[in-house]
């Protein structure tokens, strides 16, 4: 089941070729946190800072695969558990590190 009309400003998918969980860490993002995705390195980041964005990667091949999900009012969902969620889904088909 997808989200109310109105709620879901994007979906994004991409796949950066060199960076990894990793790399991103060393970085010092903010609210960056480190997670597992089916025994991957992961981890979730927002940008905007009110609650509207989240960001889901996983390292797959040289690099990460992520999941970016926005919307548009804060509150009218988590868009963290979303991005974790299509995470899950598509997990079993990425690439393997280091492949």
């Amino acid at each position: 089941m997808g989200p109310p009309n109105g709620v879901l400003g994007s979906l994004g998918l991409l796949k950066e070729p060199e960076d990894t969980v990793a790399d991103y860490a060393a970085r010092m993002i903010e609210d960056f946190r480190k997670n597992e995705i089916n025994g991957r390195a992961g981890a979730q980041t927002q940008s905007f800072g009110n609650g509207t964005d989240c960001t889901q990667m996983v390292d797959a091949g040289s690099g990460t695969v992520q999941v970016t999900w926005i919307i548009d009012a804060p509150g009218a969902m988590d868009p963290c558990a979303e991005a974790l969620r299509v995470m899950q889904m598509i997990e079993p088909e990425l690439p393997a590190v280091g492949s």
